[in-house]
């Protein structure tokens, strides 16, 4: 008013320039503008955007000296809970004292992701941090958490350090459309484009900045998947299977989350996306493969280690060549069938071990290939050798729990069963219906935990364990494997010629009439199951590919022909309609 800033007849009070400025133009134009300004500074793991089905909850940091900070901030932290819906709050706004900052870390344990807003006013002391330095040392402590740390500055993108930051994010101010800008990037909404208008310190200088695209949606009304869940049905009503779950992913976006049929042909219990199946020799791949592979990473296993090093039982000139490697490529010289369900009268592990121990080999170790279930509850056996834990708890602790896997497991109890379609009416062994236990004779007669069967999962789980490793082994922002022994372990072996087997993985066939089809690239690697599922992923493309079915119910056909079939044309439909061949 006394710059006579009134002085147009037009607008003449606040309320008028309110109503102005509050414009639905004016409010876009101010949205892409603080869109355009938002800088990741640090994004060192590569994980932005997140994304919210990948993660199981947040705690959700938000500190600064001001008062009432949450309310100040109300747009972004609203947001994120509304994104997310599992976010636990924890607001800061007094010096911290390291008490306080070791109670503060204590509330972030069981976390999955810490998200840290910082209301950091801007000052005029220019170049400077003004950020209280408890704050700075809880930032820097919250690595120790060992879960992946978003820090968000509004207002002075200034801090004390940036060294323990993996990841940072700027957006210099406080309004209402710089809030919104902010959750926007941090989900994907709009891609970050913003440089630093200022040098940070030498690293971080005026004008750098990383580039983050949005989340790519393929557009799922072109990927019309007719073709394949015509496949799926008239496999229902030839009665191959009486139900199936698919899953489809492709980078971040899912394709397909469905389920078909029913449980059991008196169509009593529909299929859904919940339900959980027996998936047999998927367990090779899903946990003792995945187990092994992370040994060798973190230096407690080798390849070329022998056998008999860990088992002074398992001896023999032949038996002492065998080598890790032998197991994963089915290269050991064991028999392809093994009946212990048959053969032993106990199952206890020293009777398991001294049967296992005196097969006799059918060849020299690494002259050919021939696939065998022994080779894997040998490294079932390894496993708990070298940690000292079974194979399931290690499955576990190192990825079903760590990728929030809450349907893949072994021994369902019994609240699960309702979710598990029965597998087979055994009469040969069991003399009862298979449903909620392990389908696999010898995996049962072992307790239900081996190397070669017993897991129970869903295909929405195994796809995400899937992308997990076309994403080169981090899961929401956490290294669990590393990209080389990823790339190691799903290459083709030259251990036997003309072999289709890599490390424990197979790949399709090179001719392209395989079960994946003609059209999965040369760096795909999955696996199938005698139950009827399969998994298989396309690591270049990023494509994953799940199908379970419980195809040997009511009782098991006297080939797998027919499965095979579906499998096949089902996955050229898929990989047709998604690669657009």
């Amino acid at each position: 008013e006394k710059l006579n800033l009134f002085s147009n007849r037009r607008i003449h009070d606040w309320a008028m320039v309110e109503a102005e400025v509050g414009k639905s133009d004016h409010y876009k134009f101010s949205l892409e503008v603080a869109s355009k300004s938002i800088t990741a500074v640090k994004d060192v793991n590569k994980y932005l955007p997140l994304i919210p089905s990948e993660i199981d909850s947040i705690t959700h940091l938000i500190i600064s000296l001001d008062e009432n900070v949450d309310k100040q901030l109300k747009p972004f932290i609203r947001d994120v809970d509304r994104t997310h819906g599992h976010v636990r709050k924890i607001v800061v706004n007094n010096t911290i004292t390291n008490k306080g900052i070791e109670d503060i870390l204590e509330q972030c344990s069981g976390a999955n992701h810490i998200i840290i807003s910082i209301l950091n006013r801007i000052r005029m002391n220019k170049n400077e941090s003004s950020i209280d330095p408890s704050f700075q040392e809880l930032i820097d402590s919250s690595k120790q958490l060992g879960v992946p740390v978003t820090v968000f500055s509004f207002g002075s993108p200034y801090l004390i350090s940036y060294e323990n930051i993996d990841n940072y994010i700027c957006t210099y101010g406080y309004g209402k459309t710089t809030m919104i800008a902010a959750a926007n990037a941090l989900w994907g909404r709009e891609k970050i484009t913003g440089v630093l208008p200022v040098s940070l310190n030498e690293k971080f200088k005026v004008g750098s900045g990383l580039k983050i695209q949005k989340k790519k949606k393929l557009n799922q009304n072109n990927l019309n998947f007719d073709v394949a869940w015509n496949v799926i049905e008239s496999a229902i009503d030839s009665k191959i299977f009486p139900g199936a779950q698919v899953y489809i992913v492709k980078g971040n976006e899912v394709l397909a989350d469905t389920s078909f049929g029913y449980f059991t042909y008196d169509r009593k219990q529909k299929v859904k996306k919940t339900s959980i199946y027996d998936v047999a020799s998927l367990t090779k791949v899903l946990a003792t493969t995945p187990v092994i592979m992370k040994l060798i990473d973190i230096g407690k296993l080798s390849l070329d280690h022998h056998l008999h090093h860990y088992f002074e039982k398992f001896k023999g000139p032949e038996k002492s060549k065998i080598t890790v490697k032998h197991l994963l490529t089915h290269s050991a010289g064991f028999p392809k069938l093994l009946q212990m369900y048959k053969n032993l009268d106990s199952n206890e592990s020293s009777q398991l071990e001294k049967y296992i121990f005196n097969q006799e080999l059918v060849y020299t170790p690494g002259e050919k290939s021939i696939y065998s279930d022994l080779d894997m509850i040998m490294l079932g056996m390894l496993i708990e050798k070298v940690t000292g834990k079974s194979l399931d708890v290690m499955a576990s602790s190192y990825f079903f729990n760590q990728i929030n896997l809450s349907n893949t497991l072994f021994r369902p109890k019994e609240e699960k069963n309702k979710f598990i379609p029965p597998t087979e009416k055994d009469v040969n062994y069991r003399n009862m219906l298979v449903k909620g236990f392990v389908h696999d004779e010898n995996a049962y007669f072992m307790g239900g935990v081996a190397g070669h069967a017993g897991l129970f999962s869903s295909a929405s789980d195994i796809g995400k364990f899937m992308k997990f490793f076309y994403d080169g082994g981090i899961y929401n922002g956490k290294r669990l494997l590393s990209e080389a022994i990823i790339e190691q372990f799903i290459e083709k072996q030259s251990i036997i010629k003309n072999s289709d087997w890599a490390l424990g993985w197979d790949t399709p066939s090179i001719s392209g009439k395989g079960l994946a089809g003609k059209y999965f690239s040369g760096t795909s690697f999955g696996h199938t199951g005698f139950t009827g599922v399969s998994t298989w992923c396309d690591y270049n493309n990023k494509i994953a590919v799940v199908l379970l079915t419980n195809r040997i119910y009511p009782s098991r056909p006297k080939d797998s022909s027919l499965i095979n079939s579906v499998r096949t044309s089902f996955h050229n439909s898929v990989m047709n309609k998604i690669l657009g061949k």
